[in-house]
């Protein structure tokens, strides 16, 4: 059965390449799966307690693991906020067209981090 898009990777020829291990021990999916997507989605998180939101993008979220083999799953376990809160995280994307993205350039929240008191 062939992998949705969302599991695959891109290789060093930089081909799709159907990930053989898209889903990791806990359950979520391996961060290096969004890879092909960077451009448009990041993950957005808000604290549990205060209600803070942080956006993060793909890429500094594999950089903040030390592994695209890391997990969504994980990533939530490791944040935390500065109040002391865990962070709920879930994946967004940019709605906007490939025309506007390419005007306009990527959004700021899929590029780094960006945190909103």
């Amino acid at each position: 059965m062939p992998l949705p898009l969302a599991f695959a990777y891109r290789s060093p020829m930089h081909a799709p390449v159907p990930d053989p291990d898209p889903i990791g021990p806990d359950g979520t999916v391996r961060l290096r799966c969004y890879l092909p997507h960077i451009h448009i989605h990041y993950f957005s998180g808000t604290c549990r307690q205060c209600q803070r939101r942080v956006m993060i993008g793909i890429e500094l979220a594999i950089q903040m693991m030390g592994s695209s083999a890391a997990t969504a799953g994980e990533l939530e376990q490791r944040l935390k906020c500065r109040c002391g809160g865990r962070v709920s995280l879930s994946l967004a994307v940019d709605d906007r067209s490939p025309e506007t993205v390419e005007r306009k350039g990527r959004l700021p929240q899929t590029m780094g981090m960006v945190i909103r008191e």
